[in-house]
């Protein structure tokens, strides 16, 4: 159960990590022409 629970978390969790480091190595004028090319997983 709790392998399960985790892998649910880090399945919702990963893309926020993502989005967090992307936002953190590069410009947010960056991530927002990033955001546009890519589909939102949400």
């Amino acid at each position: 159960m709790k392998s399960r629970l985790f892998r649910t978390v880090l399945t919702l969790v990963a893309p926020l990590v993502i989005e967090f480091l992307i936002k953190k190595f590069t410009g947010k004028k960056e991530v927002k022409d990033v955001n546009k090319q890519m589909p939102s997983p949400h």
